[in-house]
C-alpha cells in the first residue's frame, strides 16, 4: 500500500497525518468480512479495520479516475489503483494500527460476534428458537450477524417468504432459499 487520503470525521484511529502515512510500503497479508467490518491484516502487524455501517462500500478502482464526492478514504496501491471507502452517508469509520487498538477504537468485539449471516451453518436451528417475526429476527444482530434492514428486506423478497411470518415456521427448503437469497443480496451488495 502507498499514502493515501482521508477525510478526519471517518478515522477513529490515528491522527490523520498518522492513518495516511502509516500503510505505506506495507502488504495485504489477509483479508476478511465480519459482519459489516472489512479487516485487512499488514505487514509489520498493522491491522486495517473498516466498518461499513449502512451504505459504506470498498472499491477497486484506476487512480485516474475522478474522486467522487462520497469517497472518505483512498489508499493507493500498486499498479496505479486505489481502494476507496465509499459511503454517501458519510457513516462508515475506519482504524488503523496494532490490532487490538485498531478493533477497540472501532468498538469491534470479534468474540462477542454470533453466526455470520454468509456461514454455512446457517440452518432452521438457528432461526427456529426465535419467537419474533422473521424480519425482526434477521437484523438481530444477536441472531445473525451482517444483515442490515435492506439485506434481509431484499433477501426476504429474493426468496419469496413474508416477512411477518414466524421463523419456526419455515420449513428446511425455505431456509435453503432464504439463505441463498442472503448470500446474493450480500455478494451483489459488495
Amino acid at each position: 500500500m502507498g499514502r493515501g487520503a482521508a477525510q478526519p470525521a471517518t478515522l477513529r484511529f490515528p491522527t490523520t497525518d498518522e492513518f495516511v502515512a502509516l500503510p505505506a510500503n506495507r502488504r495485504v497479508l489477509d483479508a476478511q468480512r465480519r459482519a459489516k467490518y472489512v479487516l485487512m491484516l499488514l505487514s509489520g502487524d498493522q491491522l486495517l479495520a473498516t466498518h461499513m455501517m449502512l451504505w459504506g462500500t470498498l472499491r477497486l478502482l484506476p487512480s485516474e479516475q475522478p474522486r467522487a464526492k462520497e469517497v472518505l478514504v483512498i489508499w493507493h496501491l500498486d499498479r496505479d489503483e486505489d481502494l476507496r471507502l465509499t459511503d454517501q452517508l458519510r457513516y462508515a469509520r475506519a482504524a488503523l494500527g496494532p490490532p487490538d487498538i485498531a478493533t477497540q477504537r472501532l468498538d469491534l468485539d470479534l468474540d462477542s460476534l454470533d453466526l455470520d449471516a454468509l456461514d454455512p451453518s446457517f440452518t432452521t436451528d438457528v432461526l427456529a428458537k426465535w419467537r419474533s417475526v422473521l424480519c425482526t429476527v434477521l437484523i438481530n444482530q444477536r441472531v445473525l450477524v451482517g444483515l442490515g434492514i435492506r439485506d434481509a428486506d431484499e433477501s426476504l423478497w429474493l426468496a419469496q417468504i413474508d416477512p411477518r411470518r414466524s421463523p419456526a415456521s419455515l420449513t428446511a427448503d425455505e431456509i435453503a432459499c432464504l439463505h441463498a437469497a442472503i448470500v446474493q443480496t450480500l455478494t451483489e451488495s459488495a
